[in-house]
């Protein structure tokens, strides 16, 4: 574990095993968790983080495959906190609700205008169609960008003939 922390997480994580006992099977338990006390890994803090991510938004650089991959990595790390239990995981159909809320407006928009539900689709076919409208956003900017480099140069021309 040591070799994977950084900065003053190595020194905390030194401290936490300073009288590990090698041959209890438990005091490697004893010290993460004592560890994860001292970074404030508790029941708050997962719940914290849990709002969070109830809330959150796609970032803009983010495909919904990748904010679908973080948030499916986050879960499987909720465990981790001290004192979750099962119930603090976030479920599939969560997981589902969270990425279809935390896509823009108008893909929402579009997605209830096809027809579609939420509930009736699966977490792979709102992350294919959310996909879609982002390709389709993303070459309806392109070439609105294309057409403004293009008036400019048209009007650079047509400024300097004069």
């Amino acid at each position: 574990l040591e070799s994977l922390l950084t900065g003053a997480a190595v020194n905390q994580w030194q401290v936490a095993c300073y009288e590990l006992d090698p041959d209890n099977p438990d005091s490697f338990k004893d010290a993460l968790d004592k560890w994860k006390k001292k970074k404030n890994l508790n029941y708050s803090a997962m719940k914290d983080q849990l709002n969070y991510l109830r809330n959150v938004r796609k970032p803009r650089e983010f495909t919904p495959e990748e904010l679908t991959t973080r948030l499916q990595t986050i879960k499987r790390m909720i465990p981790e906190f001290i004192d979750a239990t099962d119930a603090d995981t976030l479920s599939d159909e969560e997981i589902k609700d969270i990425v279809y809320r935390a896509m823009p407006g108008g893909w929402k928009n579009n997605f209830v205008n096809s027809g579609k539900e939420i509930h009736d689709e699966t977490l792979e076919s709102i992350e294919r169609y959310m996909s879609t409208q982002q390709t389709v956003e993303e070459k309806s900017e392109k070439k609105k960008n294309n057409k403004n480099q293009n008036n400019n140069n048209n009007n650079q021309k047509h400024g300097s003939a004069q």
